[in-house]
């Protein structure tokens, strides 16, 4: 984008998702959304091993909050 003379957040805004490390590093600092890594996989064995006493037992959505990282490439904070 820098080549065609556009840059964050004044052209336009970018949110990416999972934090990791280079987000913060480079000159453009990217807003993000952090996932904690190790929650999901605590509730993706603990599901597992439900299955697994039950197989019997159906499939269901579990939802994990995500941290909003504001840093550069977005003016706004939700």
């Amino acid at each position: 984008m820098r080549q065609r003379g556009r840059e964050a957040p004044a052209d336009f805004q970018l949110i990416g998702f999972d934090n990791t490390p280079t987000t913060a590093q480079y000159s453009y600092q990217l807003t993000t959304l952090h996932q904690d890594v190790a929650a999901i996989a605590r509730r993706a064995l603990a599901r597992l091993l439900e299955r697994a006493a039950d197989p019997s037992q159906p499939s269901r959505t579990t939802w994990v909050e995500v941290t909003l990282i504001h840093r550069r490439t977005s003016p706004f904070v939700i």
